[in-house]
């Protein structure tokens, strides 16, 4: 698939401007999505596509509802939370960030993350390994706590950058965990890790996984919820988007 790059802006019915980014794919019709860094992507076909303005207007009520439903999940976790966007935000706390050459070392500090490397070397990637070490690590012992009181089991866990799922669970017993859940607050993380667990025992999404998933989590619909606003957060926070650049 190509992506073009083109430019291209929506405007609601408020005014507000949404950014979009137009591809062109083997897709007999247009599609479309809304990225959790607040812009909508625009797949048009290969061949006879229409205009984009077109397409964009032809959506208008389906991309005004996905742009509230977004901006009203930002805004319910950032009344909890505070500003996600700005910073370097790891388990739901908010610091500055800095980098620096030197050797590889990472300091916590007076709410500022200072990370350094050697000339040459990428303080960020060293950064992005810290901190999927330090999430594996955390999904490990959630898992092993976890684990016995849903009757459930896992192989291993895995620390990935994945696009669209926070984590998933394999039927080889294989726990994959996007690097993105170190943004996450820790009880977050640990409701994914239960969601996750749940599915060793139940596949499905039925009445009984949520009350298997509540015994060890409260309200676990809330938080899945709430997860969007995060990836909303999260798709707007520059250091997160030099981070994941590594991968």
């Amino acid at each position: 698939m190509r992506d073009d790059r083109a430019d291209a802006t929506f405007t609601t019915s408020d005014e507000r401007r949404v950014p979009c980014v137009v591809q062109h794919g083997d897709s007999d019709d247009p599609r479309l999505r809304l990225t959790p860094d607040g812009a909508v992507r625009v797949t048009l076909p290969d061949r006879d596509a229409p205009p984009v303005d077109d397409v964009l207007e032809a959506n208008r009520d389906w991309i005004e509802r996905q742009y509230e439903r977004q901006h009203e999940r930002l805004g319910r976790v950032e009344r909890q939370f505070g500003d996600l966007t700005t910073g370097l935000v790891v388990w739901g706390y908010t610091f500055d960030f800095e980098t620096r050459e030197g050797q590889y070392d990472l300091t916590v500090d007076s709410g500022r993350i200072t990370v350094s490397a050697p000339t040459g070397r990428s303080p960020l990637a060293f950064l992005k390994n810290r901190l999927a070490s330090r999430l594996r690590d955390t999904v490990v012992s959630m898992a092993d706590r976890v684990a016995p009181k849903l009757d459930g089991d896992y192989e291993t866990v895995q620390i990935r950058n994945q696009a669209t799922k926070w984590a998933s669970y394999s039927t080889t017993g294989t726990l994959s965990f996007n690097v993105r859940c170190g943004f996450l607050p820790l009880g977050y993380v640990r409701y994914l890790v239960a969601h996750e667990l749940a599915h060793s025992v139940n596949t499905s999404h039925d009445a009984a996984f949520w009350s298997l998933v509540e015994t060890v989590v409260d309200d676990p619909r809330q938080r899945s919820t709430e997860l969007e606003g995060f990836a909303a957060a999260l798709g707007r926070n520059e250091v997160w988007g030099e981070i994941l650049a590594e991968w």
